[in-house]
């Protein structure tokens, strides 16, 4: 996941190369001289400038140095006006000083960069649980492409339309991709199946969404079954032979009176097969006190598993699953093929 959406934004920063590349000659230059970088912090106390943030270059492999070192370049946008950078015709367009429309541009693309960035630090954590935040984040990508394919700004508006390009040929088809990814957003307290359908929703048209989340629920249910079979008592699986329960009947006919035998039959109705397809619907249905919507998800799973002892063995399973195995460093890079290093689901 984390390969993809750095692919998504590369394809974005090669629409503005010429702008991030002045930024880059500009950094480049006062770093690399200890009496420019002086002359450069006593401009920054001289405009009072309130940013401590030392200078970055970024090494161009790794699109989050980019987006840092413009990030941090922007708050001394003033000091780098007053700076005498390298200027006239034998400099090249690319090593010219930022003008007033590339800081612009740097502006705008730090901004749209900064999504990009938390998401990929988000999806990479390791001291929490994240697989049931991947599908909104791959929905959050969508919704910003989105919005900004309407940007007016033509440069940007084409930035986005280029990665739109990128997002659709790896998420475009909700179709294709791993079933755990919702299940992950089901077995969420937070979420459940309702939250899932109205993100479908707003990812596709109403009618897509809706048959797309009724498979997604067809498919929860199918798993619960094999959970159900794996770890529920054998005298408490569901009971699906007709003839077997035809003799069932017959025997508690048999040892018992007929009151006692309705009894029986209505236990077993509700507290195996029945009791047992109800604990996922119950879990589904239930709605979350007030008390526990500051709860996270292994914290709830943690005080409600004995509620639900089957649908609890399906979250501890399916929540464990990382949405990436990587260090944060090679989730940003390009420089090598990182699909091997990721867990992607």
């Amino acid at each position: 996941m984390a390969h993809i959406i750095n692919l998504i934004v590369w394809d974005g920063i090669n629409e503005h190369s010429v702008c991030i590349a002045r930024v880059r000659n500009a950094v480049k230059y006062v770093k690399n001289s200890p009496a420019r970088l002086q002359r450069f912090k006593d401009l920054v106390q001289k405009l009072n400038i309130n940013c401590k943030l030392s200078l970055s270059l970024d090494v161009p492999t790794r699109w989050n140095s980019t987006y840092l070192m413009l990030e941090t370049a922007l708050k001394y946008q003033r000091v780098f006006g007053g700076f005498n950078l390298p200027d006239g015709d034998n400099v090249p367009p690319n090593e010219l000083p930022p003008n007033a429309d590339d800081w612009k541009m740097v502006g705008r693309l730090v901004v749209f960069l900064e999504g990009f960035y938390l998401i990929t630090r988000r999806i990479s954590g390791s001291l929490y649980v994240t697989s049931n935040k991947g599908f909104f984040e791959i929905a959050s990508v969508c919704d910003m492409l989105k919005k900004w394919e309407k940007n007016p700004e033509k440069e940007f508006k084409n930035m986005a339309i280029s990665m739109k390009t990128k997002y659709n040929k790896y998420w475009g088809d909700v179709k294709k991709m791993n079933m755990m990814i919702y299940m992950a957003v089901v077995l969420d307290p937070h979420s459940k199946l309702t939250v899932l359908e109205l993100t479908l929703t707003d990812l596709y048209d109403k009618e897509k969404g809706e048959e797309l989340a009724s498979n997604v629920k067809i498919f929860a249910y199918s798993l619960f079954d094999e959970y159900r079979a794996m770890y529920s008592y054998p005298q408490s699986g569901p009971i699906n032979n007709d003839q077997h329960q035809d003799q069932e009947d017959v025997r508690l006919g048999e040892t018992m009176n007929y009151v006692q035998s309705l009894k029986e039959r209505a236990k077993r109705l509700k507290g195996s097969g029945g009791n047992m397809r109800s604990e996922f619907e119950r879990y589904l249905n239930e709605v979350l006190g007030e008390d526990e919507e500051g709860l996270d998800a292994l914290t709830w799973w943690r005080l409600n598993a004995h509620r639900y002892p089957i649908v609890s063995r399906m979250a501890r399973d399916i929540l464990a699953i990382p949405l990436s195995l990587c260090c944060i460093g090679i989730a940003f890079s390009a420089g090598v093929d990182i699909s091997i290093h990721l867990g992607v689901l």
